[in-house]
């Protein structure tokens, strides 16, 4: 006996006993849902529907009865991507996760050509101060949000290729919390451009300001049909100024509903990665961290500074809101930081999207905390307590009432991210490009600890047992864990040596122009007025020129000393490049003389002539403008 499904009984697969317009359950192997009680069922033959969504599927060996208007195809695949489903709240095996990604990427091709939903807020409710390379997404109910790109310069195009940063504070005051952390950072986004720079950048998106409560009320209301009174600049319940008061969970669910409704309505809007459109979550910390620095738009010596570089003679203040005097403000109250980001520091302490950690020295400690927050609040003394590696953490729940923990001093700021793989062509090169870097690390692993190497070889070829060659696997794999962490440890020092050179460099460039300009100063006013006393400016030229002299020797001493510990001028070759490629990505050619010159001198100390302070000085006073 077939069920309706076509599927004969006692063949091990639940089916449906009535029919598929019927309470049940359809046991096709492609479909596994639920079956609801019809309201609607689909045209085409041998389908069955879900009455609730009309959803229409292939179920073999029955036909459904005309009642409703087939959906689209787009239209179809948007459905079956809907949280509510019962069979995706089930485990996805691989393929099933390409099917859902065909799905939608079939979906968007449906809804690309769609007019995106007008936007018809005031702009200053948008974006105070606009830019012409805004990224903006629209909300429900007429809104929109502005965010800006960062760029994230990276040594190769591959897909598993990311970069070194550092983040935090090098004091020990509160280095529980924020101390020095070394980690990586990547981003799934292309920038528009062909040439070799742009082909080895990525990017993600911040928000340019705290999500406003305008902002908010426009998602989770619009998003169940009920838009608020359009908002005004000067709205009572203050719009524009951060959302606050807000769980973690309820953030969650702010992104997720609003993330569903660009999907459905603009998913054009939305930057893609390897074809499919990306989603919106909280920033994990590295990405904030980076960000609130500056990131790719500072020099990697302001890149270490507790606070971006500002202006000349610009005051904390004038970026910061923070102090009894400030209170909470409207969005862009202050300015911004180098990459266009607005509040990152003071205003509203933001949340992560990562737990918080206690840091264990220079590495985050095992245990997993409560919600981890950055940048300080409004209520912070004053905008000197605060800086970019400013982190705590806030309990999950309020013990007391037992709901989640909600602030008057805690908002979010949207990130734009994207799944690591799209499609099967991205686990194939993933596949390839981690076989070939475990190949390096293996050869390393063999160059350290040929003893080893051989004695595990050895090994490997007598052992009989399972458990036995599961050890010795273990083993090789952590020798090539060791050799892969060896390997970037040099060449994270080379680098952090290259950038330092630059930095003395351009000191010394810096210092020798004032010393130059003093000299030739008091030479015209030595011959102008001969008795004038110039005792003063000689002083000055006598200390410009103690300072060139102290700093062309830790210029040359520092030269030695890697000369001395490069274990391979392989890497420093590597790192020279990779350092131009990145001081070319991030628009900083003016500091290409310098990486120039302290190559030059690298390979002039290896041969053994080290130039004295007076030629150092003159060659980057040369290359220094």
């Amino acid at each position: 006996m077939s069920s309706p499904c076509g599927h004969r009984a006692g063949s091990g697969r639940s089916h449906a006993h009535g029919g598929c317009d019927q309470p049940g359950l359809c046991a096709c192997p492609a479909v596994r849902a639920e079956i609801m009680p019809p309201a609607t069922r689909c045209l085409r033959p041998g389908s069955w529907s879900d009455a609730a969504r009309c959803l229409c599927r292939d179920c073999p060996g029955r036909l459904a009865r005309k009642q409703a208007p087939a959906l689209g195809r787009g239209q179809r695949a948007m459905r079956a991507l809907s949280p509510e489903k019962s069979f995706l709240s089930r485990p996805i095996t691989g393929a099933g996760l390409f099917v859902l990604g065909a799905l939608l990427a079939a979906s968007v091709s449906s809804l690309a050509n769609a007019a995106a939903p007008e936007i018809s807020w005031p702009s200053k409710l948008i974006d105070p101060h606009p830019l012409p390379d805004d990224l903006v997404l629209p909300l429900p109910c007429g809104g929109a949000m502005a965010f800006r790109a960062v760029d994230v310069p990276l040594p190769t195009e591959t897909l598993l290729a990311d970069r070194p940063i550092t983040l935090g504070a090098p004091t020990p005051q509160e280095g529980y919390s924020q101390f020095t952390l070394q980690t990586w950072l990547s981003a799934p986004f292309k920038p528009q451009g062909k040439g070799e720079q742009t082909q080895k950048m990525r990017r993600y998106y911040l928000a340019k300001y705290d999500v406003t409560r305008n902002q908010y009320t426009a998602v989770m209301e619009g998003t169940k049909g009920h838009c608020p009174t359009a908002p005004t600049l000067t709205s009572p319940n203050g719009g524009q100024k951060p959302q606050t008061s807000i769980s973690w969970n309820e953030a969650q669910d702010f992104l997720a509903l609003w993330t569903s409704w660009l999907l459905k309505n603009a998913p054009q809007t939305l930057p893609q990665h390897q074809g499919t459109p990306g989603f919106l979550r909280l920033p994990t910390d590295a990405e904030w961290g980076y960000a609130a620095r500056g990131g790719a738009k500072v020099s990697p010596e302001g890149f270490q500074q507790p606070m971006w570089p500002l202006p000349d003679g610009a005051l904390k203040e004038d970026y910061i809101v923070a102090g009894a005097q400030d209170g909470l403000q409207k969005i862009g109250s202050k300015k911004p930081n180098p990459l266009g980001l607005y509040d990152m520091l003071g205003e509203v302490d933001q949340m992560m999207q990562e737990p918080y950690r206690l840091h264990h020295g220079e590495r985050l400690q095992g245990q997993a905390g409560g919600i981890q927050l950055r940048g300080g609040n409004y209520l912070a003394a004053s905008a000197d307590e605060l800086s970019t590696a400013t982190r705590s953490e806030a309990p999950a729940y309020n013990v007391r009432t037992g709901e989640p923990t909600r602030q008057v001093t805690t908002g979010i700021r949207v990130a734009i991210g994207a799944n690591a793989l799209d499609s099967p062509q991205a686990v194939t090169q993933a596949e390839k490009e981690f076989q070939a870097l475990y190949a390096h690390y293996a050869q390393q692993a063999a160059r350290n600890s040929p003893a080893a190497q051989s004695l595990l070889t050895s090994m490997s070829a007598h052992a009989t047992d399972a458990a036995g060659k599961a050890e010795l696997a273990r083993i090789k794999a952590q020798l090539v864990a060791e050799a892969q962490k060896r390997e970037e440890t040099e060449q994270l020092a080379v680098h952090a040596q290259l950038e330092a050179l630059m930095a003395l460099g351009g000191n010394i460039g810096e210092l020798d122009h004032v010393a130059s300009f003093i000299a030739t100063q008091l030479e015209q006013l030595s011959k102008a007025a001969p008795g004038q006393d110039l005792s003063q400016a000689r002083a000055n030229l006598a200390r410009r020129r103690a300072q060139i002299r102290v700093q062309s020797e830790a210029y040359a001493e520092l030269i030695r000393s890697m000369i001395r510990q490069l274990p391979d001028r392989d890497l420093l070759a590597k790192a020279a490049q990779e350092e131009k490629t990145a001081l070319q990505q991030a628009g900083r050619t003016d500091s290409l003389p310098l990486l120039s010159i302290a190559l030059e001198d690298l390979q002039q100390a290896a041969s053994g002539h080290m130039p004295a302070p007076e030629e150092i000085a003159r060659q980057f006073h040369r290359d220094t403008p």
